[in-house]
């Protein structure tokens, strides 16, 4: 006896299976369910529309091939990705503190590259980045390294002066969030862009200070984590700016465009001085 065909849990597998936006999911759910449909009309048995159509898994590859997935869904997902990372390095750096012995860590970084290598080709949009970053003016998606390069070259040592830049004024994509370090150098020149750097060097040596002076063992480690966040966050950033490193969409702290970003960030540094407030009265005593 033939298993009987269920139309909407075939539909709803297929779509389930795609990568493309959710307008082309639902006009694909709308053509298959239209095609089940016109076969039902013609009187066809379950076997018969289970064999024209195939599995569920061979369909969704069709269609996957005629509806590429949209760059919104790749936004998303790198998105997601570099907050992932952005967590998993916060991590290491407590661990690294918390623990004593250091050797293991040698196997962290050994099982660490290794698991880059296959996360990168797991998904040609990953291995289209390194290529860009190579050779970003070969690429069409490189514009945004370019534009970024020309506004940091036309500030010189001293800028063209605060508010000036003519790169931010639609030529440099998304000037005031990822690439607003451009933006700096070209307004400010060099000079400004290194009393920036010292400005963060200052603030990430004060945590360092606060985390030793800690009285325990936890108020170190929150602060720590803070410092591993900004540390991490403005390092990706420059790196991306000035090319040295594939476009990665991490901000610089206090400086890129955004309230919930500062809203945490100001949240972070209150905990830090809480922590450096009991280390004071921990002195007294």
């Amino acid at each position: 006896m033939n298993e009987r065909f269920d139309e909407k849990q075939y539909v709803q597998q297929v779509v389930k299976m795609l990568k493309c936006s959710k307008e082309q999911k639902e006009e694909i759910r709308r053509q298959l369910e239209a095609d089940i449909r016109d076969a039902r009309e013609r009187n066809e048995s379950d076997a018969e529309i289970k064999q024209s159509l195939g599995s569920p898994v061979a369909m969704a590859e069709e269609f996957n091939r005629t509806f590429p997935e949209s760059e919104g869904r790749k936004y998303r997902k790198a998105k997601r990705i570099r907050i992932l990372l952005l967590i998993l390095g916060i991590a290491v750096i407590m661990i690294f503190i918390s623990n004593p012995k250091y050797l293991p860590f040698l196997w962290v970084v050994l099982i660490g590259t290794g698991f880059l290598g296959i996360f990168l080709s797991l998904e040609s949009y990953r291995l289209e980045r390194l290529a860009i970053w190579k050779n970003p003016e070969l690429y069409e998606k490189g514009y945004q390294t370019m534009q970024g390069l020309y506004a940091i070259g036309s500030g010189g040592l001293f800028g063209r002066g605060l508010g000036n830049s003519l790169q931010k004024l639609g030529f440099v994509p998304e000037a005031q969030n990822d690439m607003i370090f451009a933006v700096i150098c070209e307004e400010l020149g060099l000079v400004g862009a290194l009393l920036l750097m010292v400005l963060f060097l200052l603030l990430l040596w004060r945590f360092m200070v606060i985390a030793t002076r800690a009285p325990d063992l936890f108020g170190a480690l929150i602060v720590a984590g803070i410092l591993g966040h900004i540390a991490i966050q403005v390092i990706l950033n420059i790196a991306v700016v000035t090319n040295t490193i594939p476009n990665t969409g991490i901000t610089l702290p206090f400086v890129s465009y955004g309230g919930t970003s500062v809203m945490f960030l100001l949240s972070e540094m209150g905990l830090g001085l809480s922590v450096s407030r009991f280390t004071d009265c921990a002195k007294r005593r």
